[in-house]
């Protein structure tokens, strides 16, 4: 909490306006009563202005077609990791034969195997290691940042003001800075991959696999998450904050494919608000040939000259459509 000086000084500052706080409170009402029946001595008075928001989505009893679909892919998921895991630990655990033996389709969907996986780290030769201790902090600090912008409901909107425009905040309100490292980290691994091993002409006779691969390798991954929230997330969740998550929901049912042509940054409202940076990855991807083509020729001539005109291209368009905009630097927006 904030003393009453420190209220007097934000006040004086112009960074809390009192007319800008209000109080809200959300209730959740049965199915069978209406809110008039609910709130008799408070509705058409000037004490509350309420809005009823998303009671149910209309068509989710019978179930909607996504909600059908959540079901046949998962269960199918599910049915796959059985026989997998079961297959593994049939032949790993129980008659103790070599790994390296066995079928790897096999053991594709196995939850023995890839979970052993994800906790053991095996060097790899000519790996850039920096890069993964750059994108574990890069990661750490864009969760902060996310969970301290949020604005949960219990939080107290005066000392959220304070706490925004003070020093001690600068590294939770600049947060949404650090996503920029995770597109030099991509632009940087797409050369690492490729230097020395094909040509700039390589490159462009396979240019439809560069693409594919991809677009291939994130699919998958997208698609569930997609899917879960068609389908799962609004029955797992439920209470006075639900309409968050029916948004979500109500937004990735109408617009499911611009996510999954990576082109919803255009088109918001947005499936999945996170996956913006996916589309632009993939975007800055599909362009990324004109600028490797040249680094790929072996000329450091030409590769330089493309990496510098490419860089001055891509400021000045930015710089130019941020500036048309009156876009902002950050979250906080003093004055």
């Amino acid at each position: 909490m904030i003393t009453d000086r420190e209220y007097a000084m934000a006040c004086e500052s112009g960074a809390v306006d009192v007319r800008d706080l209000q109080f809200r409170v959300a209730v959740c009402i049965p199915k069978p009563c209406t809110i008039r029946q609910a709130l008799p001595s408070l509705i058409g008075t000037q004490l509350v202005n309420y809005q009823e928001q998303f009671c149910r989505f209309k068509n989710d009893k019978p179930w909607s077609p996504g909600v059908y679909v959540a079901i046949i892919v998962f269960s199918l998921f599910g049915f796959l990791a059985i026989l997998s895991t079961s297959y593994d630990i049939w032949n790993t655990v129980i008659k103790k034969r070599d790994p390296k033996s066995l079928n790897t389709v096999y053991q594709s969907f196995s939850v023995y195997t890839n979970s052993r996986r994800l906790i053991t780290y095996k060097p790899v030769r000519g790996a850039l290691e920096c890069v993964d201790g750059i994108r574990a902090l890069t990661m750490s600090w864009i969760l902060f940042g996310h969970t301290y912008n949020s604005l949960p409901p219990v939080i107290n909107i005066v000392d959220l003001f304070l706490t925004a425009f003070s020093s001690r905040s600068f590294w939770l309100t600049s947060a949404d800075v650090s996503v920029d490292t995770f597109f030099m980290l991509s632009g940087l691994l797409v050369v690492y991959t490729f230097v020395g091993k094909v040509s700039g002409m390589k490159l462009i006779k396979n240019l439809h696999l560069f693409y594919l691969n991809r677009y291939l390798r994130m699919f998958p991954v997208l698609a569930a998450t997609i899917l879960l929230q068609v389908g799962v997330l609004h029955y797992v969740y439920d209470g006075a904050q639900w309409h968050r998550v029916a948004l979500q929901t109500d937004y990735c049912r109408s617009s499911w494919w611009l996510t999954l042509l990576y082109v919803q940054n255009f088109f918001p409202p947005w499936c999945i608000g996170t996956s913006w940076y996916l589309a632009m990855d993939m975007q800055l991807h599909l362009i990324s040939p004109l600028i490797l083509f040249w680094v790929l020729s072996g000329k450091k001539t030409r590769a330089w000259s493309g990496l510098i005109v490419g860089l001055l291209v891509i400021l000045t368009a930015s710089s130019t459509y941020i500036y048309m905009n009156n876009f902002v630097g950050s979250l906080v927006r003093p004055g």
